[in-house]
């Protein structure tokens, strides 16, 4: 396939994709987004908020995971009949979410992750020799930034500290979940800045740590404040990338959060004083 022809694909599924409200200029996570977004900025100017009542925790997806040195990846599959038949490419992944987190209700914590705050920034690496022509060349970056909020779920404590400081559900099972309601993705930047080949497109409800479709339970880390959840689904893909892997592309991945350094607020605390399993340093 020729640079001209994904050129042309490009355009015309970008035009398509920008047809979408939720992903159009003037939405927050709307427009060509090159980078992700200053959080931190945008939780001061009052642009990612909280619930009343809940603090948000800022958490960078760039680090490994404490209990098993897990990093953040995601690993792209493209279509036996694309113009990569055989590729399975995984990358790296950076960006950052927001957790907004409940006082006790008990011995458990209510969690949110707030509209336009999770942002995912891959690797920008190529295709590779997996490609037919021109597609060896075509980038693996995009920005996705999640445009609708999760539902509200309870953390609680271990089930039994002396053995696991893993996170449970209200019914003790081990397990951390959310779901963002989609996400605005941008794809084929040149850098920090739209190449001729960059274009919009949406994801929609994205299901983590759930434990379904052969993926592993969420794991929240009560001592580190961290947390990995696992992703596999079909998404769509626009422009260059798009043409070159098919449309609707197979993903799998892992996206591990830890508590940012510069974030407003610390992770929390177990409601119980002085539990072997709380963090170092954690908000009430």
């Amino acid at each position: 396939m020729s640079r001209t022809t994904i050129a042309l694909a490009s355009l015309l599924v970008a035009s398509l994709a920008r047809a979408s409200g939720r992903c159009n200029e003037g939405q927050l996570a709307g427009g060509l987004q090159c980078g992700c977004p200053d959080v931190r900025a945008q939780i001061q100017a009052g642009l990612v908020s909280c619930p009343s009542g809940y603090v948000p925790v800022v958490y960078d997806l760039g680090q490994p995971f404490a209990p098993d040195a897990t990093t953040s990846t995601l690993t792209m599959r493209a279509s036996v009949r694309s113009q990569c038949p055989t590729l399975e490419r995984t990358v790296g992944v950076t960006g950052h979410l927001v957790v907004c987190w409940g006082p006790p209700e008990g011995d458990c914590r209510q969690m949110v992750v707030p509209y336009n705050s999770f942002c995912i920034d891959t690797e920008d690496t190529t295709l590779g020799a997996a490609c037919n022509g021109a597609c060896q060349d075509v980038s693996t970056s995009i920005i996705a930034i999640m445009n609708a909020g999760a539902a509200h779920f309870r953390v609680c404590p271990p089930n039994d500290p002396a053995t696991s400081c893993r996170s449970t559900s209200p019914g003790g099972v081990e397990i951390f979940r959310f779901q963002p309601g989609g996400f605005c993705v941008t794809e084929e930047c040149d850098g920090a800045a739209p190449g001729p080949d960059t274009c919009v497109g949406g994801w929609g409800a994205t299901y983590l740590g759930f434990g379904r479709h052969q993926t592993q339970r969420g794991w929240y880390d009560w001592p580190s404040g961290a947390f990995k959840v696992d992703y596999r689904g079909h998404r769509p893909v626009c422009g260059a990338l798009g043409a070159c892997i098919g449309d609707r592309g197979h993903w799998t991945g892992t996206f591990v959060a830890t508590p940012s350094p510069t974030s407003p607020n610390l992770p929390p605390c177990l409601s119980a004083a002085g539990d072997v399993c709380n963090p170092t340093a954690c908000t009430p």
